[in-house]
């Protein structure tokens, strides 16, 4: 079998091993049989994700939750996964002149004075969070513990 033969990194990213003969499966087939290994391997590594995380904000450990608590870990440059929501919105001020997520709640620049834009925080965040290269990690299984945690979350560096 090819699997014992693999190197340890890969090993360590494979996430399942196809006992049928393919050679003449459509490509069609091959991609089903191949996406249910990729979504259970995603499922899996979001619920270790949301396991660390929990106990990470259970013990003072590397995990923050809710905006204010990502924007401020993202700030100091401390997000290495970052958990956002398939679907909805955090919706949050955004200062016009330096593109900051105020988390104070105020609805305007604290240095300026100028009103706060409207917007979309998670995609604000997650581009945030993608020039710090923190792996951002779309929540589809354990949406509702994302919810009641802030919408967002973060594994810590």
């Amino acid at each position: 079998m090819i699997a014992h033969s693999l190197d340890s990194e890969l090993k360590g990213v494979l996430v399942g091993i196809i006992d049928r003969d393919l050679e003449h499966a459509s490509v069609e087939h091959i991609a089903g049989i191949v996406a249910r290994f990729v979504e259970r391997a995603e499922r899996e590594r979001e619920r270790e994700l949301v396991a660390r995380i929990e106990e990470g904000l259970g013990t003072g450990g590397p995990a923050a939750a809710g905006l204010d608590k990502v924007l401020s870990t993202l700030e100091h440059r401390r997000v290495a996964v970052l958990l956002v929501p398939e679907s909805g919105s955090l919706r949050a001020g955004l200062r016009p002149n330096c593109g900051r997520l105020p988390t104070d709640g105020g609805r305007t620049c604290p240095l300026d004075g100028s009103p706060l834009a409207p917007v979309d925080a998670v995609a604000q965040v997650v581009q945030d969070a993608g020039r710090q290269a923190a792996q951002v990690v779309v929540v589809h299984g354990h949406y509702e513990w994302l919810c009641n945690h802030g919408g967002i979350a973060a594994l810590l560096r």
